[in-house]
């Protein structure tokens, strides 16, 4: 069974030879029709079915197409267990978000490397050939930029611990800004995010430590209620020249400089979420709070940014 433009198929009778079905047809009484096109020499399957197999059978074995038949079939059964492997392979090697993680994928041996990015670009649907493949590989063993152009409006990212397959027209999302909405979400189509933002009381004064990395998804924070209850919060894209004052640090820095530091490609930085609050940048999404704006005390306002707005 094999499936066309996603309707079954079914093929009872691939397994005989066309002499064996027109000689028991014949023994049956019964006609048939000829698809003209199958004896088209201009089709390559045609002159391998028509010349070179008949040509093996006199010049190298006469059992040769009995031998390609059943190798095949070997290759086909082994194709089908190697594909059972290769699918548990491919979810150890990638994260929530489905893309790649280079540190597991690097560690694998070429041949498996390869299994694992034809079954990557074949279920994301991204076009599969050689050297779609190869060009993966290199990305992976930085043989190459942080992205290549895979055709037919698909292109794979490479970023600081990952690969990601994207349609091209997600390049780089339109500039978009927004209230936050607080114990509600904010969703942010421009960069396929949602922000959900709410009052929480926590025992303790300090909030609970929360890691993670510029570019990187869930990204959250737990930010100073009295500071937020006393301003309007944005959500807004990031623009060249923003700056903000690390909590912890003197001074301030450029959101530039941080995406650099953190190796986040030039064409997700728009997509980052960057939090406001009447013109100072309190927070962008997977980095630090802004100085005087962590959370503390029982009450404080936590955001957090996942991707899909869908979700």
């Amino acid at each position: 069974v094999v499936r066309i433009g996603g309707i079954p198929v079914v093929r009872p009778l691939l397994g005989f030879r066309h002499a064996e079905l027109c000689n028991y047809l014949r023994t049956m009484g019964q006609t048939w029709l000829e698809d003209s096109s199958n004896s088209d020499p201009r089709f390559t399957r045609n002159r391998i079915r028509a010349e070179l197999i008949p040509w093996m059978e006199r010049h190298i074995n006469p059992a040769a197409r009995e031998n390609i038949a059943r190798l095949a079939g070997i290759i086909a059964e082994e194709e089908k267990w190697l594909a059972t492997i290769v699918t548990n392979l491919l979810q150890s090697c990638t994260d929530h978000e489905g893309r790649l993680i280079l540190s597991i994928v690097r560690a694998l041996p070429e041949a498996a490397c390869r299994r694992v990015i034809v079954h990557f670009l074949r279920i994301q649907g991204a076009p599969l050939n050689w050297h779609n493949v190869q060009r993966i590989a290199d990305l992976i063993h930085q043989r190459s930029g942080t992205r290549v152009d895979l055709g037919t409006g698909w292109y794979a990212l490479r970023g600081p611990d990952f690969i990601a397959l994207l349609p091209s027209g997600l390049r780089e999302p339109a500039p978009y800004r927004y209230f936050l909405q607080i114990d509600g979400q904010t969703a942010i189509p421009e960069a396929d995010l949602l922000v959900r933002a709410e009052w929480v009381s926590l025992p303790g004064d300090h909030p609970p430590e929360v890691r993670g990395r510029v570019g990187e998804y869930p990204a959250e924070v737990y930010l100073n209620e009295e500071k937020c209850r006393h301003c309007r919060l944005v959500v807004r894209s990031w623009k060249p020249g923003d700056r903000i004052r690390p909590s912890g640090m003197r001074g301030s820095r450029k959101l530039q400089d941080i995406f650099t530091d953190n190796k986040l490609p030039r064409d997700e930085r728009r997509r980052v979420p960057v939090l406001e609050a009447d013109g100072e940048i309190v927070w962008v999404a997977g980095f630090r709070p802004a100085e005087g704006w962590q959370g503390k005390g029982h009450r404080m306002l936590h955001i957090r940014v996942e991707r899909g707005i869908s979700r």
